[in-house]
């Protein structure tokens, strides 16, 4: 059985205005969620250097747990493109 192991060494991420003191558990809710992702088959690349993420757009209303999990999504989303050699 092939594992893969989805490894991240930076994460940068911008809120927008209004979000800043729920920044703390918004990262955390997302390096959670960002662990559940599966990188999938051996079609994804080995290492992908910089992966730049269109904004995600949330409601403003939006609980973390769910401005987390969109932009875990969006991160997913990319990953399988790379991994399909599309845009990354």
């Amino acid at each position: 059985m092939l594992t893969l192991t989805l490894t991240i060494d930076t994460l940068s991420l911008r809120l927008p205005a209004g979000f800043e003191h729920r920044a703390e558990r918004i990262g955390r809710l997302l390096g959670d969620a960002l662990a559940g992702i599966e990188p999938g088959s051996s079609a994804v690349p080995a290492a992908i250097e910089h992966l730049a993420l269109a904004p995600v757009a949330v409601a403003h209303n939006a609980t973390d747990v769910e401005v987390a999990a969109g932009i875990a999504a969006s991160v997913r989303h990319h990953l399988v493109a790379a991994g399909r050699g599309g845009d990354r």
